[in-house]
């Protein structure tokens, strides 16, 4: 191979001077054309010194047995010295003369550039580069003769020619860059390639980040769920941070796992991304379904109406309500009213008291499982003392018997009972504070049999005579006012309901016959003592009724028979006393 590189050095006069560079390998054929067109004789010079060659046709013979160069001239009279085998020995500057025309060679062996190296190349062969920012590929060589050319190429693509020495290429890398190679050639010629290096282009980016909540974004509370940070960063030492932090973080995977989830971990969840490129985030929302938390506010409106809402907060928060239940203070079902969250209620009205029940559901089970949820308002009864259904308006007491009044009263203020004006000519009363108890007792609201919670008064009185029968009241205070209860004590055995009415007539034989010659009424508890008296009489004689003649029976309807009634009952109350 040689390499020629033409130049002008001068023009002197009127003479020409050409100046050629030569560069040769060893062994190469190095040809040394004299341009110089011309019927004269050439003359050609030699290293050392230009010493003189060949004059025309003739040869120096001492210089013949030392160099290996052959003279020939072409067809058109144009001379080339041809310096065969080159060695380093060949190397020097040759001339070839035609009087005062002259071209000089200057002919150096060649030397092939090396140590081919990339500027800023790790230990694996690549270049670091980060997305966005100017990355440069520097490759160096340490220079031959001639002078080499150098270029940058990229998948068969020239990127950038240069030289000697050393060439640079400079882009602003993507992600997509990332992972490239690059080639720096070095080379005389575009078929001759010297020296060759590939490098690995390795950016680093910004990665994508996405959060992704298995199963859904949407679960229910109570539920268990993994919360992902998905990314493609391309740097190993890459780290992930979770805003707020998880508890229960795989830091393998990323991932973060909330099982059993409250409602309090609704929100958003930030993955943070951290490489050598910097702090990436993305986040995604967690929202959490719960059966709805239950309030019932009550609010006096005036008078006639206490107004009830239910709150139902839940998510989704689309509560739908069922009619309200009224139940007593015990719980026994009463009545069912408005499916709608809100309710007016009387609020000193005794049936309109007990238990409130909002029924309300947004489809979400609880953590029962239960679908429908219930809040309960206790609405208590703050009137005056109420006598419920079950009081009677009539009692019966035996004579001289002792008996037990019952009176039943609902109140939800603390009561007294008015001992002033209550049984003031009841016989066998005192203390009557005490006979007040509290208990569940039974009445009628609305059509219904409950029970509720109230008082049992319970006052024990021993009536000793007839005039402990009669009309009484009852008198109860709380501090919303006064009730009173009235009633009538009846005698057990002289009421018109259960007497039994006996007729007493003389007779002849020893019996006594029912007739309707006079009727009394007979106290039933007396009724032993009465038979065992009647029988008494029955056994006496016979000739003691018969000094009465028909007369005298007839008479026993006459005026004085008052006084024989009065004599009759003298002596039954003899016979009981």
């Amino acid at each position: 191979m040689q390499i020629i590189r033409y130049m002008i050095v001068a023009n002197i006069t009127s003479a020409l001077v050409y100046e050629h560079e030569i560069y040769a390998d060893v062994g190469d054929t190095v040809n040394l054309t004299c341009n110089l067109t011309t019927k004269n004789y050439v003359t050609w010079l030699v290293p050392p010194n230009l010493q003189q060659y060949a004059v025309g046709n003739s040869l120096n013979t001492k210089l013949m047995m030392f160099l290996d160069f052959k003279l020939i001239r072409n067809i058109d009279s144009i001379e080339i010295l041809k310096i065969l085998n080159f060695s380093n020995q060949n190397q020097g500057q040759y001339r070839c003369q035609i009087k005062e025309d002259e071209i000089n060679f200057n002919v150096f062996p060649s030397v092939t550039p090396s140590n081919i190296t990339i500027v800023n190349e790790t230990t694996s062969k690549e270049i670091v580069a980060f997305e966005g920012h100017t990355c440069q590929l520097l490759c160096r060589v340490a220079s031959g003769l001639p002078a080499e050319k150098l270029s940058w190429s990229h998948a068969g693509e020239v990127l950038v020619e240069g030289g000697p020495g050393n060439i640079a290429y400079s882009f602003i890398p993507s992600r997509y860059d990332d992972g490239e190679n690059f080639t720096c050639s070095v080379y005389r010629k575009s078929t001759q390639i010297l020296l060759m290096r590939n490098i690995r282009v390795s950016v680093y980016f910004k990665p994508n980040v996405i959060v992704n909540i298995s199963p859904s974004d949407t679960v229910v509370e109570g539920n268990s769920l993994v919360i992902s940070c998905i990314h493609d960063s391309n740097d190993k030492d890459a780290t992930i941070r979770w805003i707020p932090e998880c508890q229960e973080t795989l830091k393998t995977s990323g991932q973060c796992r909330i099982d059993s989830v409250k409602r309090t971990a609704a929100g958003t969840y930030t993955c943070e991304v951290v490489s050598k490129v910097g702090r990436v985030r993305n986040s995604s929302t967690l929202n959490i379904l719960y059966a709805p938390d239950i309030s019932i506010y009550a609010l006096s409106i005036n008078d006639s109406c206490i107004y009830l809402e239910c709150i139902a907060k839940g998510i989704p928060d689309v509560p739908v309500f069922a009619r309200w239940q009224h139940r007593s203070s015990l719980g026994t079902p009463i009545r069912l009213l408005e499916n709608s969250s809100v309710l007016c209620i009387q609020p000193n009205s005794y049936k309109d008291h007990g238990l409130y029940i909002c029924n309300v559901t947004n489809y979400i089970p609880n953590n029962g499982g239960e679908v429908w949820l219930q809040k309960t308002y206790n609405k208590t009864y703050s009137g005056r003392p109420f006598f419920t259904t079950r009081n009677k308006r009539v009692q019966y007491a035996a004579f001289r018997k002792l008996k037990k009044l019952y009176f039943y009263v609902v109140s939800g203020l603390k009561i007294t009972i008015d001992e002033s004006k209550t049984f003031t000519n009841l016989p066998g009363i005192n203390n009557i504070s005490n006979c007040i108890s509290s208990r569940d007792i039974d009445d009628v609201i609305y059509d219904v049999n409950v029970k509720v919670t109230g008082y049992e008064i319970i006052v024990e009185t021993i009536i000793d005579d007839a005039e402990g029968f009669g009309n009484y009241t009852i008198h109860l205070a709380n501090s919303a006012g006064t009730t009173e209860f009235e009633f009538e004590v009846k005698s057990a055995g002289l009421c018109k309901q259960c007497s039994i009415k006996m007729s007493f007539c003389k007779s002849d034989n020893s019996q006594v016959k029912l007739n309707t010659c006079i009727e009394e009424d007979i106290d039933l508890d007396s009724q032993l003592t009465f038979l065992s008296t009647t029988t008494e009489l029955s056994q006496q004689s016979a000739s003691d009724w018969e000094t009465d003649n028909a007369s005298d029976r007839n008479n026993f309807n006459q005026p004085n028979k008052q006084q024989k009634l009065s004599n009759f009952k003298t002596s039954v109350k003899s016979s009981m006393g």
